[in-house]
């Protein structure tokens, strides 16, 4: 028991409130993301879009000033990564909050969030993450862009879906005992490569992204378990049962011959064997109660595994 009490501090989600469902009060209108509780930074008007919110706001799901549903649940956040006007010029939003504990120095963290781009928009790179023990809060008009061309986690690929989510993730070693994180994009023009979505309606590039299950955790597996054992029964319909397991678990529904992987909470790896198509067994009765982590490689499916007896 202590042990896994131990695993489960060393590999929880760092992120409260990640997929933005907990909400303060429903949003009645844009510039509300601190109607998501916790979600106190809002630099120059991210956006709050739930489906508890009148379908005449524009922030109601998933009528949200264009056309998505959730990554996950019920909610999201949206903010503008690079946008030029005629009357703020260049301007770039920032959404973010505190973590729930601080970081360690010299520890390896590891980070995932999802991102859609908006309709007739411009998709960039280098969208990502900044770690910070600077606290803005709520502001719509300050600080000028934070344009360092740095940041701890981002990507290099263009970011150009407007119908799928796309996954960001990374890692990084903290080198402060951080407090806060950031979500937008960090680098200047120079650093930036982009795509205009073809019959835009921009001459210049601009655009709008949903932002969706945020996740920063020590643990590896964490970050991958939150985010895709939601959706990945649905697209490959393999059955692990039963739950709680006592002697022995069974898959169904392999789809090619792959590598079952099994780790404990502090992620050392308790089992692994090869898996043929269609149903397989694997014994399980040496190992003690407890929650682990699975991984099927060929399949790339995560999830729980809960053992009792």
């Amino acid at each position: 028991m202590i042990l896994l009490r131990v695993g489960g501090s060393i590999g929880q989600n760092l992120v409260p409130n990640p997929s933005f469902e907990d909400t303060v009060a429903c949003p009645f209108s844009l510039i509300q993301l601190y109607q998501a509780e916790g979600w106190t930074i809002n630099v120059n008007s991210s956006d709050y879009f739930h489906t508890c919110a009148s379908p005449y706001s524009h922030v109601t799901v998933p009528e949200a000033f264009g056309f998505q549903y959730p990554h996950t649940g019920n909610a999201y956040a949206g903010f503008s990564a690079k946008r030029r006007d005629w009357y703020w010029g260049e301007n770039r939003e920032y959404l973010g909050r505190e973590l729930s504990s601080q970081l360690i120095p010299g520890t390896r963290y590891y980070v995932s969030f999802y991102v859609n781009l908006n309709y007739l928009l411009c998709g960039v790179n280098k969208i990502g993450m900044l770690f910070t023990n600077n606290f803005l809060g709520d502001t719509t008009i300050l600080p000028a862009p934070l344009i360092n061309n740095f940041a701890q986690v981002y990507t290099d690929s263009i970011v150009s879906d407007t119908v799928s989510w796309t996954k960001i993730s990374g890692s990084f070693v903290a080198d402060s005992a951080y407090r806060y994180f950031m979500i937008g994009l960090f680098f200047d023009d120079s650093h930036i490569d982009s795509l205009f979505i073809p019959d835009s309606v921009y001459t210049e590039c601009s655009n709008y992204y949903y932002v969706d299950d945020v996740c920063v955790s020590a643990n590896p597996l964490t970050c991958d378990v939150l985010l895709t054992s939601i959706e990945q029964p649905i697209k490959t319909q393999i059955r692990i049962y039963p739950s709680p397991a006592t002697d022995n678990l069974t898959i169904e529904n392999i789809k090619q011959e792959t590598t079952f992987h099994l780790y404990d909470l502090l992620g050392k790896e308790v089992l692994t064997t090869k898996l043929a198509t269609g149903k397989n067994q694997i014994e399980i009765k040496n190992l003690t109660n407890g929650i682990y982590i699975y991984r099927i490689i060929g399949e790339s499916k995560v999830g729980k595994v809960f053992i009792e007896k």
